[in-house]
């Protein structure tokens, strides 16, 4: 089972009962996207990819998974750091990078626009390589929300086009447990200290709750981000089962504690993939808390699928299977 499914599946559990699938990336995965009219805007927060060459070719190469749930759809891609080089971006998506960046910030940041132009490829049909925008959040096409994460070694992006849904994703690696609980204080309310300690791994247990609420804070609109720190929240989870380990940690915002109205009620479903922990959420909100302040205004391009790239095989990639 990949990555992608893996995390599919934890935003299907977030959201209630639903079925993950599969789809090859540049193919509208099954019911994702089709007469939404997405995939044709552009604006500040976009880039148009050049046609064909490496940029064309890295897109079609990737699979991504999707789980359908009663909140909405969400689409899941993934792209390994080194996969595309730094070279192989779209122009403005490299110059949206400082110059001085560092060679593994270029590797990571290519890896992370990649996997966001593969995930809303299989979602809108035409792949779109976000731009930084307000707070660093990345841009997204119109009617279209996401998010993206990445380690030094992996980039996972999560869109969705379900109306009055918003998603967040976290991802950190294993071994980055002991230094962040070392700074426990930095990440944790006295509330969650004192249920970390009682945890069996209590390392563990400040690395999911540090990765549920980067996920929670992400899947805010960026003017709502402003002010939050990781003490603004107090989450709570029950004891993970030793027997099953592989099973989700939900992680709830307490209802006895202090919260942003945004966030009460809200809830993060972690688990350990691989050598990562990995963290979802989705957050239901009434469109008005999107539009029109907290969302970008998009200029209407007609060109803008035709000129992105996709897979030579495009027209012929069948549809998601079911798993």
């Amino acid at each position: 089972m990949t990555v992608d499914v893996r995390v599919a599946e934890l935003f299907g559990a977030a959201t209630g009962p639903g079925s993950t699938f599969r789809s090859r990336a540049g193919a509208p995965a099954r019911g994702l996207g089709r007469g939404l009219g997405l995939g044709r805007g552009r604006g500040p927060g976009l880039s148009r990819a050049p046609r064909g060459g490496a940029v064309g070719r890295g897109v079609g190469a990737g699979a991504v998974a999707g789980t359908r749930a009663g909140g909405g759809a969400v689409t899941v891609a993934h792209a390994t750091v080194g996969e595309l080089p730094f070279t192989g971006l779209p122009a403005a998506v490299r110059a949206a990078l400082p110059e001085y960046a560092a060679p593994r910030r270029r590797g990571t940041y290519a890896a992370g626009r990649l996997a966001a132009a593969r995930a809303t490829a299989a979602l809108t049909g035409a792949p779109h390589w976000p731009l930084p925008g307000e707070r660093g959040a990345p841009g997204w096409p119109a009617g279209v929300r996401g998010s993206l994460t990445h380690t030094d070694e992996l980039a996972l992006c999560a869109v969705t086009a379900a109306d009055g849904l918003a998603v967040g994703l976290d991802m950190e690696p294993l071994a980055s447990a002991e230094g962040l609980y070392a700074a426990r204080r930095y990440a944790a309310t006295p509330a969650e200290l004192d249920r970390a300690r009682a945890d069996a791994r209590p390392e563990l247990a400040v690395l999911r709750l540090f990765c549920a609420k980067e996920a929670l804070y992400k899947a805010l609109p960026a003017p709502r981000q402003e002010g939050l720190a990781f003490r603004s929240v107090t989450l709570e989870w029950p004891e993970p089962d030793p027997s099953a380990a592989d099973e989700p940690v939900l992680l709830s915002v307490s209802p006895a504690a202090p919260a942003p109205a945004a966030l009460r009620g809200a809830t993060a479903r972690c688990r350990v993939i691989g050598d990562h922990m990995v963290a979802a959420v989705t957050l239901t909100a009434p469109r008005p808390a999107y539009a029109p302040e907290y969302e970008y205004e998009y200029e209407t391009d007609a060109r803008h699928a035709a000129d992105a790239p996709y897979p030579a095989d495009a027209e012929r990639a069948p549809g998601a299977t079911a798993l």
